[in-house]
């Protein structure tokens, strides 16, 4: 039997075929967040910077200003943002903890993802409907938390939640935190996904 794993990410939008399962929590479908082992927990205590680090990833998450992330985070001086993308266009003076990652291979991005300790999805409306963050499933298969909006409804207990509408009352600090409990969650997201596959 097979089946389209449809990337949904409205709940007016679900599909309630038989044959699609959606990557958010419905009624009467079958979801899977598809989550992988990328990493030991292990490794990642091995392997991980000792500066936090985030990532953002992609098209989208790219076009992220650094002066957003310069007001959203008190301790920004103190961490290593990496914009990760086929091409990456950024202001023409950036802050030395700054870095762009152009035309990874697929090695290189697995070992800065191992490396990481966040991954930032901006608030966009290409994700209102149609469409997920590939940060969600890197972040939980590589043992990192998310940064996200906080409205996005994924039951995500580990993940940081920010309001770009109150950025100036909300600001945090991002540390080093115990990579234990966002494995136990991945390791939840890929028990779910063997059980909707069988």
């Amino acid at each position: 039997l097979n089946f389209d794993i449809t990337v949904v990410h409205a709940k007016s939008e679900r599909v309630n075929s038989c044959t699609n399962i959606g990557v958010r929590k419905a009624i009467h479908q079958p979801w899977l967040l598809p989550v992988y082992s990328g990493i030991s927990k292990e490794e990642k205590v091995l392997v991980r910077s000792k500066r936090v680090s985030v990532i953002l990833l992609g098209q989208t998450n790219t076009c992220t200003p650094i002066q957003i992330l310069y007001k959203l985070f008190k301790n920004f001086n103190d961490i290593d943002f990496y914009y990760v993308n086929r091409f990456v266009q950024l202001q023409k003076v950036i802050p030395s903890n700054v870095y762009t990652r152009v035309n990874l291979n697929a090695s290189e991005l697995i070992d800065l993802f191992k490396q990481s300790h966040y991954f930032f999805c901006l608030d966009h409306p290409t994700f209102e409907k149609d469409k997920m963050s590939c940060s969600i499933v890197h972040s939980l298969s590589y043992g990192s938390r998310l940064i996200i909006p906080k409205d996005w409804d994924y039951d995500i207990k580990t993940c940081v939640r920010y309001d770009l509408g109150k950025i100036d009352d909300s600001q945090m600090t991002l540390e080093v935190l115990p990579v234990e409990p966002v494995f136990e969650e991945s390791h939840r997201y890929i028990e779910n996904g063997t059980r909707v596959l069988d």
